[in-house]
C-alpha cells in the first residue's frame, strides 16, 4: 500500500501521529496487508492527515441517538438472508453497548450480548458468530461504545481511496481509516477474533463505509468485509438500508432494514 505523506513528526502531547518515517511506513503497509489482505492494499491515498479527526464527526453523521436518552435504545426490523434462505430479524442495540437480535422462527431464535455480564465468554456457532460480527460489533454505534470506554483504536490517515491511484477521474468514495485493536476483558471481549479490525469512514459526510478484518487461522485466513448500503435519514437519525457481510469476497449475510425505531433505553 503506497501512501504518500507529509514529512515531519508532531508532538505526542498533541495526540497526533507521526506516520512520516519511511521504515514505519513501510512496517505498517506489511502489518495491513498481512492482517486484511487484497481488501485493505486495494486502499490508496494521496496525502495522510498529521491529526486525527474527532470521532465526533461521525457521531454527529449518525444522529443523536449516541447523546439523546430518549433514544438510546435502537430497533431494527427487517431480514436477514442467508444461503438457506431469508428469516425476519430485529435488532436492537441499546448504549452503551447491549444487544438482543430476534429471529423469529429460526435456531437459534435469538442473540444477545451484555457487556457488563459473563456473556462475553458465551461460545457461538458459525451461523451466530457472523450476525453478531456484522450486527453488532461491526456496528459505528458498537465502535464509537467501544471506543469511549478504553477500546485503543488508532487512526491510519484520510482521504484513501478504492482504486490504484491511476485514475484522474476517480469519483470516490475518499474514506478515512481506524484501526481498532483486539479487545480484552468483559466490556471490550465482543469481537472474538485476535485480529485488529478497520473502520472506514466517508471522508466527507463522516458514515461508516465498511468494516474489514481478517478471522480463522493465521496460515488459513478469512478476509471478511461488513458493508453499509444505502444510508436514509429517519426522524433525524441516519441508518443503513442494508447491511451486507462478505467472506474472502462471497456474500454470507445480508440484513434489509425494514421499519426503524428509536427508543429510551429500558431501565
Amino acid at each position: 500500500m503506497y501512501i504518500k505523506r507529509f514529512p515531519g513528526c508532531v508532538p505526542l502531547f498533541l495526540a497526533m501521529i507521526c506516520l512520516a518515517s519511511p521504515v514505519e511506513g513501510s512496517a505498517q503497509s506489511a502489518r495491513l496487508e498481512g492482517v486484511a489482505g487484497s481488501a485493505v492494499t486495494s486502499l490508496r491515498s494521496p496525502r495522510v492527515r498529521a491529526v486525527t479527526p474527532s470521532l465526533a464527526q461521525v457521531e454527529r453523521a449518525l444522529g443523536k441517538r449516541l447523546r439523546d436518552t430518549t433514544k438510546a435504545r435502537m430497533v431494527l426490523s427487517g431480514l436477514i438472508t442467508r444461503q438457506a434462505g431469508s428469516t425476519p430479524a430485529t435488532i436492537v442495540w441499546e448504549m452503551p453497548g447491549k444487544l438482543f437480535v430476534s429471529l423469529g422462527a429460526a435456531s437459534p431464535s435469538n442473540l444477545q450480548f451484555d457487556p457488563s455480564s459473563d456473556l462475553a465468554q458465551v461460545s457461538r456457532s458459525k451461523e451466530e458468530a457472523q450476525i453478531f460480527d456484522s450486527l453488532y460489533v461491526d456496528l459505528p454505534e458498537t465502535f464509537l461504545a467501544d471506543t469511549s470506554e478504553g477500546a485503543a483504536y488508532r487512526y491510519l490517515g484520510g482521504r484513501f481511496r478504492l482504486d490504484d491511484g491511476s485514475d484522474p477521474t476517480y469519483p470516490g468514495p475518499y474514506l478515512n481509516v481506524y484501526q481498532l485493536f483486539p479487545r480484552a476483558g468483559k466490556r471490550l471481549k465482543a469481537a472474538d477474533s485476535a485480529f485488529a479490525r478497520f473502520y472506514r469512514f466517508d471522508s466527507e459526510t463522516g458514515l461508516p463505509h465498511s468494516v474489514i478484518y481478517s478471522q480463522g487461522s493465521d496460515s488459513n485466513p478469512i478476509r471478511v468485509e461488513t458493508r453499509f448500503l444505502d444510508w436514509v435519514s429517519i426522524n433525524g437519525e441516519t441508518v443503513p438500508k442494508v447491511i451486507v457481510r462478505t467472506e474472502n469476497g462471497q456474500e454470507v449475510l445480508r440484513f434489509t432494514t425494514g421499519e426503524v425505531s428509536f427508543l429510551p433505553a429500558v431501565k
